[in-house]
C-alpha cells in the first residue's frame, strides 16, 4: 500500500537572537538532543536552538558533533534553573523586571560572560 504524503510541515527553526525570541512551536515539535548539567542538575534542550544562543556552546559542538552533554560546573542549580526558564519560558511573564528576583547573579554573569549567551533582552 502506498502512503500519502502528509501535508503537515514541522515548523522551521526561528532564526534566535536573544531570549526574547518564542522557539515554543519548535520546541514541542522535535525531539531533545542535548542534556546541559552543572554535575548536580540538568535539563534537556535542543542543541539547535542552544547553539543560536551561546556561542561557545556552539563551539563545543562544532568541534565535537557527537556531544550529547554539556556540563557547566560554575553554574549553580538556581542558575541552571534560570538558564531553562529563560530559553523555554515566557520571557514576558518570566522577565517581569518589576518582580524578577535574581537568586544568583554570579551564575548569570558567567552565562552572559564566559558562556556567551546574549545580553540583549528585546
Amino acid at each position: 500500500m502506498e502512503r500519502i504524503a502528509s501535508s503537515c510541515k514541522l515548523p522551521d527553526l526561528p532564526k534566535i537572537r536573544s531570549f526574547c525570541d518564542n522557539v515554543n512551536d519548535y520546541a514541542i515539535s522535535y525531539k531533545t538532543n542535548l542534556t546541559i548539567s552543572n554535575g548536580t542538575m540538568f535539563f534537556e534542550c535542543h542543541r539547535e536552538i542552544v547553539t543560536q544562543l551561546s556561542s561557545v556552546i556552539a563551539n563545543i559542538l562544532e568541534g565535537d558533533p557527537e556531544c550529547t552533554e554539556i556540563c557547566l560546573r560554575d553554574i549553580s542549580n538556581d542558575g541552571l534553573i534560570t538558564l531553562e526558564r529563560l530559553i523555554y519560558d515566557d520571557f514576558e511573564k518570566f522577565w517581569d523586571l518589576e518582580n524578577v528576583q535574581m537568586k544568583d547573579p554570579d551564575s548569570m554573569f558567567l552565562l552572559l560572560t564566559k558562556y556567551g549567551f546574549p545580553i540583549d533582552f528585546d
